[in-house]
């Protein structure tokens, strides 16, 4: 989750520097623009102020798939595509109507030139006509500004224009990886794990910006320093970017902390209503035993031995308690009926340490580990005679499956799995196939079960569930002995943090930006007329 957190503010901070290197370029050809009040210049000097403010808009931009949905909708991939495309425009545009000024060579290589010149034409003229979205226009967009500033590097005179050229290539590369993103709705995760936000390629593709505005800042960064008012503008506006940067950074991890925070707190807070809701489970259990313990019906035919008659009296018990089981024994420990399946009895409970407290007249309750390796609450109560003297006793169960763990989501909106020992049992997570339960998985993490299972306390923290990181809370489950055999884990997707803290991040990054535009104009000011004083 933090190395997420960073990524995003890492694309920030690349996307600002960007934009910084992009309009100092743009500000060169505002002085030439300035000088000579030429179309190309002029067309020259609003492209790259297009490019550097989409850069600006797109420092603003979050990964919605990861931080959840953006303030803005959709509505900033839009501007950012307009300011893209009609900057590479522009660029381009300016590029083809200021003449080429070719190295005087001799005529056979002239006519090269103008073979060269002519295939470039068509080749252009080929790609436009191209049917490709409009995304795809991007990388093609830089792509044709590198082309025409290497051209101009090689062929022409204009040898300083190289580094643009190599700039555009790596904001080429930046733009096509980018596109990969529009395979992140995939249904195969192979595609999804390499494609996803903050995956290896989103990655490549921050380094690709950074690497093409490095350079492209390096080389407008040797031009701007040579005036004294340009050192002062560039010094003055370069700290200041760092100082909103910095402030960015702590704010929004401050603010990750805080919810981090009160999410962990919050689970803790339902893991133990799970806790409570096991406990109730157990209250209810007991109540219905009991009931049926007190029945003189069901005393006297205890005392018969009537196994027909207890068999009609409990019929509908099950059903109308939504309890998996019911056993009535003799003094001796001896079922004389299972409620849920009739045909079974004779055996002997005497050994069940429930059912042994029970003959000895004490009500106990407890979680025990069922034959079928699920988990269930007990409850067993003695039957008493007339006299007070125990003739029997009722062992009822509930079962802790799908239906107590669904109802644990519905109150507190996590998810919610019961463990024996460290291998599931009952789950709100499904499979892949979104039809069977996640069961039989096994905790691996010895932090986990270490404290849990070994020590019996709580566990909160992260931990990875169905190969997400997942913020948990574990408290363990004892039996009637008070002896550790499973665990019970409310859990929330660690993304949700992320999808919280989002709005609160972006509107950050806007604040941030916003400061950063208004402080333009006074730090111009200030730059120039410390200027004129030195």
């Amino acid at each position: 989750m933090w190395l997420q957190f960073f990524e995003q503010n890492g694309h920030f901070a690349i996307n600002i520097i960007a934009a910084l290197a992009f309009l100092g370029v743009s500000w060169l050809y505002l002085d030439a623009w300035v000088t000579k009040r030429s179309y190309k210049e002029l067309a020259k000097w609003v492209g790259f102020g297009l490019l550097g403010l989409s850069f600006v808009v797109q420092a603003t931009s979050i990964e919605q798939s990861v931080l959840g949905s953006s303030i803005l909708g959709n509505t900033t991939d839009g501007i950012i595509l307009a300011l893209r495309l009609a900057a590479y425009v522009s660029i381009i545009v300016s590029q083809l109507i200021d003449p080429l000024q070719v190295v005087p060579k001799n005529k056979g290589l002239e006519l090269n030139n103008k073979k060269s010149q002519k295939k470039h034409k068509s080749a252009h003229a080929a790609v436009g006509a191209m049917s490709v979205s409009s995304k795809a226009l991007l990388p093609l967009g830089a792509l044709g500004v590198a082309y025409f500033y290497y051209k101009r590097a090689t062929i022409g005179l204009e040898r300083h224009l190289k580094p643009i050229a190599y700039g555009f290539v790596f904001i080429a590369i930046s733009d096509a990886l980018h596109m990969v993103g529009l395979l992140r709705n995939s249904s195969n995760p192979a595609v999804f794990n390499v494609v996803q936000a903050f995956g290896w390629i989103w990655l490549l593709e921050q380094v690709a910006l950074l690497i093409g505005s490095i350079v492209i800042g390096k080389w407008v960064w040797s031009y701007l320093t040579k005036r004294f008012f340009s050192q002062l503008y560039m010094i003055f506006t370069t700290t200041i970017v760092v100082i909103f940067l910095l402030v960015s950074v702590s704010f929004t991890s401050l603010l990750l902390r805080e919810i981090k925070s009160n999410a962990l707190v919050n689970l803790d807070t339902s893991s133990h209503v799970l806790s409570y809701a096991l406990d109730a489970k157990q209250s209810e259990a007991t109540s219905g035993a009991s009931q049926i313990a007190g029945s003189s019906d069901v005393i006297s035919a205890v005392m018969s031995k009537d196994r027909t008659k207890l068999a009609s009296l409990t019929k509908s018990y099950l059903v109308d308690k939504k309890q998996s089981g019911l056993i009535i024994t003799s003094v001796d420990g001896q079922v004389i009926l299972r409620a849920e399946d009739v045909e079974r009895w004779g055996d002997s409970l005497s050994d069940d340490p429930l059912v042994r407290r029970a003959l000895l007249g004490v009500t106990k309750s407890g979680i025990a580990d069922n034959t079928n390796k699920t988990l269930s609450v007990r409850s067993a109560v003695p039957i008493r005679d007339n006299a007070g003297d125990v003739i029997g006793s009722v062992l009822t169960s509930i079962d802790l499956g799908s239906a107590f763990v669904d109802g644990v989501k519905q109150s507190t909106g996590l998810q919610s799995t019961i463990y024996l020992r460290d291998v599931s049992v009952a789950s709100t997570f499904y499979n892949p196939d979104a039809k069977t339960r996640s069961t039989g998985g096994k905790i691996t993490d010895t932090a986990i079960t270490h404290k849990v299972l070994d020590l019996g306390e709580q566990f909160t923290g992260t931990a990875k569930l169905q190969n997400k990181q997942q913020l948990v809370s574990f408290l363990p489950i004892k039996d009637a002995d008070n002896v550790i055999i499973g665990m019970n884990m409310v859990s929330t997707p660690q993304n949700t943090i992320l999808k919280t803290a989002g709005r609160s991040v972006e509107l950050t990054f806007l604040i941030v930006v916003g400061l950063i535009l208004l402080s333009v104009i006074p730090v111009y000011k200030i730059s120039k007329n410390l200027a004129k004083q030195i």
